[in-house]
Order: structure tokens, then C-alpha cells, then sequence
């Protein structure tokens, strides 16, 4: 039993051992830079303190001990600078092959012509090295390198920078920022050594824990992106405010400026509240409805351009309504009417939605559902005693009244028969 624990334990450790080896041996560069180490030329400073390649006799010579831990026999190394048309380099074979010296690094040195019209300037360029393991399988590895020549014309070109924002995202009363890019648009000049700084012209807009950063290295043609961090008190106006930025540097000409005002809007924080929205339950076909809303702004702020949109079923579609300002602290009612007679009979749902601006016409909005139920109109009912023209009846009194009337007349009649016999009958006596 206890063996068979103690196999599962060291079965489970190196199941555990296998990818975190893996993972670090990927992860880690075939070739790399001995900065301490000290190669015969290299005047006895690492690169760690200071070393620097050479300009002598129109060639740029420099030495880079190579160390790998993988790599064993030959090595083929050479520099590839980054902009070709640039390069102060005259074309030539730039390949160099060296093998491991008792220290078990590469010695490399590089030794490369230089054009006699070379331009004063630092060229980003990339260190090549390839090599083997000993299993034969091919190692690459690519070190980023700036050739610094300082030993030919001065370039006419100026050395600047550009200042650009990209977004701002300024609030009343809330911490906000601002992102700019910051490029060295010079062709051959290395910026270092960059502070910004910034401030609002009519100082509303307050740095936040510090009006000036430290920036990045640049390189020739590189770009970073900053932020700004800017505290907007409640009392900021809104619209748009302007940015003053100051970015200083040093260059192979020393040191050097570039400044930009940008301008940056501020805006509202808007709260507008609503009551309940009020429909009727049910409503007659063909007739008209009404919504209603209590709209109320808890702001400081004017709320602009507010408008009530509704949409319901297939029978209304976007109808809008203009409900107007609503200044700081006050409420309105706010009203839209419908008509049904394109309504279908049964429910209908759709959403009322209300939309609105603060000053720098920034929008909000929010919308509630709604459900509404069309029902048909009664129908109009006929009177009893109307008559169609066709099939109409006679009504009953008027039935006995004319029987009533035909009695009275022969009643009437036989009486005045009876009179007239009896005269007769007289007159014969």
C-alpha cells in the first residue's frame, strides 16, 4: 500500500513538473545580452556600465557578449536597421559567423562602414541571431539596438514632437481625464529625458495629484499614449475649455520643447427623475388615448430639447412630441395623444421613451413599457317604433285605435239607420 501511495505521489509531481517546464523553457529568448560580461575591446566597461559602440576611421564597431543556454556551436549574428533608406551604413555583407569561447558566450563584434555624408542621428535597428541546439533545431532570437552616430553632419532637419488629443472625458464635480498622443516626428533624433505638463487656461480644470509626468523613452517616428488625470469641480462651466500642454525633452541637440492647446469639453451631470407613466387599461377602437408623465430635474443643470417618442404595435410608429427645457430644480407633465382607429382589436404593447440633452447636446435617455387593450364600439341600437321601408310593422295601439274608430262608425251608422226606419214607419201611420 505504501508503495503504491509513494508511485501515485511521484506520478502526480511530475504530471504537475511537466508544462511548468515547458512554459519556461517558451518563454524564455534562445540568445541574450551578458551585460556584465567584458569582451577584449570593450575597453574594460559592460554594457551594463555604460559600454557604447565606436565611430573610428568611418566604421562603427561594437561588441555584444551573446550567452545562451540552449544554443551549442556556430552562430550566425548580424544588424538590420529599421528604416533602410536611412541607414548610415554603406550596403555590404552584414553577417558575421563566431563560435563559443572558453567562457561558454559568443564573442560577437560587429564592424560595419559607414557613409562619409552620414547624418548625426539614433537608428533603430534589430540584432539577428540564429543558431542550433544540440538536437539540431534551429534557435532565433531578435534584440532591439539603436545605432548612435555622432560623427558626421548634423542633421537640417529639426527635431519636434506633435501633441494630439484623442478623447477627453471631463464631468461637472466628478475626477476626470484627458488622452493624448505624444509622437517624436523626428526622422533620426532620440527624445529622452520627457516631462509634460499641463494647466487650464482660465483655471476651472485642476491637475490631479500632479501637473506634470514622466514619460517613456521615444524613438525616432515612435508614439505613446497618456493620460492626463484633471479633477472638474461642480462649479466648472460647462462647454468647451482650453488645455494648455507643455512637453519638454533632450535630443542629441539638447534640450528641446514642444507645447499645444487643445481644447476639451466639460459637461452637466443631468438627473432627471419620472413619475409613473399613466394609460388607460383599455381604449375604443377609433377613438383617441392619452399618456402622461411627471418629468422632474433634481439637477443644477437645464435638461434641453425634451421629447417624448411612442411606439405601439403596428398603429403608432415613432410619434414624437416636443416637450421643451426644463430648467434646474422644477418639473413638468409631460402629454402625448394617440389616435386607435388604425388599431387591430385585442392588446397592444410598444414603449414610451423619453429623450433628452445637456448643454453640449450630449444625450440621455430612458423608456418604460406600455400595454394597452383596443376594444370594439358597441353597437348603435334602433328604435321600436322606426320602420324599415321594407317589412316595417304596424304597432298595436295604433291597430286597436282603428278598430276602435271602424266600430264607432258603424255604431254611428246603425243608430242613424234606426232613425230613419222609425221616421218612416210614422209617416205611414
Amino acid at each position: 500500500m505504501r508503495r503504491l501511495l509513494a508511485f501515485l505521489l511521484i506520478f502526480g509531481l511530475l504530471l504537475c513538473a511537466v508544462p511548468v517546464f515547458g512554459s519556461a523553457s517558451a518563454e524564455t529568448e534562445a540568445f541574450c545580452l551578458d551585460e556584465e560580461a567584458i569582451l577584449y575591446g570593450m575597453g574594460n566597461r559592460s554594457w551594463a556600465r555604460g559600454y557604447a559602440p565606436e565611430e573610428a576611421n568611418g566604421t562603427w564597431i561594437g561588441y555584444f557578449p551573446v550567452a545562451s543556454d540552449r544554443a551549442v556551436g556556430e552562430l550566425t549574428a548580424w544588424l538590420e536597421p529599421e528604416r533602410e533608406e536611412l541607414s548610415p551604413f554603406l550596403p555590404q555583407n552584414m553577417h558575421v559567423k563566431l563560435r563559443p569561447n572558453a567562457d561558454g558566450l559568443w564573442p560577437l563584434r560587429l564592424c560595419y562602414r559607414l557613409y562619409d555624408d552620414r547624418i548625426n542621428g539614433d537608428y533603430p535597428a534589430r540584432l539577428h541571431l540564429e543558431g542550433q541546439d544540440a538536437e539540431g533545431k534551429s534557435l532565433q532570437t531578435e534584440l532591439p539596438l539603436v545605432v548612435r552616430i555622432r560623427g558626421g553632419l548634423d542633421d537640417p532637419a529639426p527635431v519636434t514632437a506633435e501633441l494630439r488629443l484623442l478623447n477627453a472625458a471631463l464631468t461637472q464635480g466628478e475626477p476626470g481625464s484627458c488622452t493624448l498622443r505624444v509622437r517624436n516626428t523626428s526622422d533620426r533624433a532620440e527624445l529622452t529625458e520627457l516631462t509634460l505638463s499641463y494647466a487650464e487656461s482660465a483655471g476651472e480644470l485642476l491637475p490631479a495629484q500632479t501637473d506634470s509626468l514622466r514619460l517613456e523613452t521615444l524613438l525616432p517616428g515612435r508614439e505613446q499614449t497618456v493620460t492626463l488625470p484633471i479633477t472638474v469641480p461642480a462649479e466648472a462651466r460647462p462647454g468647451a475649455h482650453q488645455l494648455r500642454v507643455r512637453l519638454s525633452y533632450r535630443s542629441l541637440r539638447g534640450e528641446g520643447s514642444a507645447e499645444a492647446l487643445l481644447t476639451v469639453p466639460v459637461t452637466q451631470t443631468l438627473r432627471l427623475e419620472h413619475g409613473p407613466v399613466t394609460l388607460a387599461d383599455t381604449v375604443i377602437q377609433g377613438e383617441s388615448a392619452g399618456i402622461s408623465v411627471e418629468l422632474m430635474n433634481l439637477g443644477a443643470n437645464e435638461v434641453k430639447n425634451l421629447r417624448m417618442t411612442l411606439d405601439l404595435g403596428d398603429f403608432v410608429r415613432d410619434q414624437t412630441v416636443l416637450v421643451g427645457n426644463l430648467p434646474g430644480g422644477e418639473s413638468v407633465t409631460g402629454k402625448l395623444a394617440f389616435s386607435t382607429a388604425a388599431a387591430p382589436l385585442g392588446p397592444a404593447e410598444g414603449r414610451l421613451t423619453v429623450v433628452y440633452e445637456d448643454a453640449s447636446r450630449r444625450e440621455a435617455s430612458f423608456s418604460e413599457p406600455l400595454r394597452i387593450t383596443v376594444e370594439a364600439p358597441a353597437p348603435i341600437p334602433v328604435p321600436a317604433t322606426e320602420q324599415k321601408d321594407e317589412g316595417r310593422t304596424v304597432p298595436l295601439w295604433l291597430l286597436l285605435a282603428a278598430c276602435g274608430f271602424l266600430l264607432a262608425a258603424l255604431l254611428l251608422q246603425g243608430l242613424l239607420l234606426r232613425s230613419r226606419l222609425h221616421k218612416l214607419e210614422e209617416e205611414r201611420l
